[in-house]
């Protein structure tokens, strides 16, 4: 394990103690989850987030052939006429 010496603002240092006042952990523990999510979505290396998309949308395609593009369309269209009676019933 990392050891890491940042400096932070007072602002930033009065809100982060009371994020770790919330969470009721230690401060250090509030900035390493910080730091973990932040390198979990950062955005990754192109060749890694071709990857990743391709393989989101490889899932969703594979997901989407139960469904008949007719009954998607006709869902569609009752939604919107459901929400344009609600919207003029308001």
């Amino acid at each position: 394990m990392h050891e890491l010496l940042i400096h932070l603002e007072e602002n930033e240092w009065q809100r982060i103690q009371e994020i770790a006042k919330r969470l009721n952990c230690p401060v250090e523990e509030v900035a390493r989850r910080a730091i973990s999510r932040l390198t979990l979505y950062a955005a990754p290396a192109s060749e890694e987030w071709k990857q990743q998309s391709d393989q989101v949308l490889a899932s969703v395609h594979e997901r989407m052939q139960r469904f008949d593009p007719e009954e998607i369309e006709a869902d569609i269209t009752a939604a919107y006429r459901e929400h344009r009676s609600d919207a003029g019933s308001g």
